[in-house]
């Protein structure tokens, strides 16, 4: 058995549409998921707080950002990944789950594939870079590891 709807952060726009999609919300789906930008749908605006913004990983996963202290260092960041490898193998079957749920919404609704920006099926592994930067440096750790 699966979940009848979740959706994915770095995809909010798609993961709300598939909401109001799978929920059948029609006429918000019609507002806020059938133009280009959705620019017409004040649910789909992301609001942050100068404090919200500047605390962000994504915003400060710079040089010196909180995030670069750990994936800057080989030996930490294998040593993450290794105790979350199942969230990154969780994560990387759920996102194509996803992208397939989200292909089947816009055909349903008449809309072209890749509709939704950015479109899950086009870059299905993007948010898991760190989980793939981590499986290198933990099998690179494994192989020094060995006689």
């Amino acid at each position: 058995a699966s979940f009848p709807f979740f959706g994915v952060a770095e995809h909010y726009r798609s993961s709300m549409c598939l909401f109001f999609h799978t929920f059948s919300m029609g006429a918000i789906f019609e507002e806020c998921c059938t133009s280009a930008s959705g620019d017409t749908c004040g649910i789909l605006e992301i609001h942050t707080t100068q404090n919200s913004a500047r605390d962000s990983n994504r915003k400060s996963a710079g040089k010196g950002g909180y995030i670069s202290q750990y994936v800057d260092s080989p030996g930490l960041l294998a040593a993450m990944y290794d105790g979350n490898r199942l969230d990154c193998e969780l994560y990387a079957s759920s996102l194509g789950v996803f992208a397939r749920r989200v292909r089947d919404m816009e055909v349903q609704h008449g809309l072209a594939e890749g509709h939704f920006s950015p479109s899950p099926a086009e870059d299905p592994l993007a948010a898991s870079s760190l989980c793939k930067k981590g499986l290198r440096q933990y099998r690179h750790a494994k192989e020094s590891e060995e006689p």
